[in-house]
C-alpha cells in the first residue's frame, strides 16, 4: 500500500503463495516462511509460560510438536532462545528496580486507529513490552538479510502498540517507542537492532503517510507504481507495470 496505491486492490484476488510441507520435511532453507513462523510459535509458547503460569520455560525447553525433525527444531529453538533471553534481560532488570514492566506475545495492533481508521489497518506484533514510561515493539525475523529497525512494519506495528494506549484526548503516557528487531541469524553481525519514536513522530507519520497511501488505495481504478522494494513480494506477477 505505502509503495503502490493498485496493489491491494490488484493482489485480492490472488491466493497465498506459501507453500506448506509436513513438519518433518520442514526446513529452513526450503521453505524459510513456514519455518520462521515455527519459531515464532516457540517463542509465543515460552512467554505464554512464563507470563500466565509464572514459570519460566526457555524456548530450548518447549517440547517438540508437529513431528518436527531434531536437529532443525533445535535450530528453531535456538533462534526464539535469542528473542526470550533479550525480553527477560530487560524485563528483570525493571522488576528488580521496581518498576511496573509487562509483556505481550503475538498482540493484535490496530495502527488505523490513530488516524481514524477502525477495523482495516492492522497487524500482528510479535513480542511488546510495556513499561512505565516506554513501550517496545520487538520483531522477530529469522531470515539472514538485514532488515532496519526503522523498517515500514515495525514502525506500522509501533504506531499499533501505541494506539492502544492514548486516551480519550490523544494523550499517551510514554516519552519513547521503541522498535527492535532480533534478528539471530542475520548477516550484519548486528542481531539486536533499535530505533526510538517519540509519539508524535509516529502519528506524524501515520497522518502523513499511511493515511493518503490507504485513501488511495481504496479507489480501485489506482495507478501501479513499480519499485524494487514494492514489487519484490507482490503477488500480481503479470502486472504490466512491473
Amino acid at each position: 500500500m505505502l509503495y503502490c496505491a493498485a496493489a491491494p486492490e490488484r493482489e485480492a484476488g490472488y491466493p497465498d503463495s506459501v507453500i506448506q510441507v509436513p513438519a518433518q520435511d520442514l526446513t529452513r532453507q526450503g521453505n524459510p516462511a513456514q519455518w520462521g513462523t515455527a519459531c515464532h510459535q516457540i517463542l509465543e509458547t515460552a512467554i505464554l509460560q512464563t507470563e500466565e503460569l509464572g514459570l519460566r520455560m526457555n524456548p530450548t525447553s518447549v517440547p517438540p510438536h508437529d513431528n518436527f525433525q531434531g536437529a532443525e527444531y533445535q535450530e528453531m529453538q535456538r533462534v526464539a532462545q535469542v528473542a526470550y533471553e533479550y525480553v527477560y534481560g530487560k524485563v528483570d532488570e525493571l522488576r528488580s528496580q521496581g518498576k511496573p514492566v509487562a509483556v505481550r506475545a503475538e498482540s493484535r495492533v490496530y495502527p488505523g486507529k490513530l488516524i481514524g481508521i477502525e477495523g482495516d489497518l492492522d497487524g500482528t506484533a510479535d513480542v511488546t513490552i510495556i513499561g512505565d514510561d516506554f513501550i517496545e515493539t520487538i520483531d522477530l525475523k529469522t531470515g539472514r538479510l538485514f532488515v532496519d529497525a526503522n523498517d515500514e512494519q515495525l514502525r506500522y506495528y509501533s504506531a499499533g502498540t501505541l494506539a492502544e494506549y492514548l486516551d480519550k484526548d490523544g494523550v499517551c503516557p510514554f516519552e519513547c517507542c521503541r522498535a527492535t528487531i532480533i534478528q539471530p541469524l542475520g548477516e550484519s553481525g548486528q542481531p539486536i537492532r533499535h530505533h526510538d519514536y517519540s509519539p508524535i513522530e509516529l502519528i506524524s507519520w501515520m497522518n502523513n503517510t499511511v493515511k493518503p497511501a490507504y485513501v488511495a488505495s481504496l479507489d480501485p481504478n489506482a495507478p501501479a507504481t513499480p519499485s524494487e522494494k514494492g514489487c519484490k513480494w507482490c503477488k500480481v506477477a503479470d502486472c504490466k507495470e512491473r
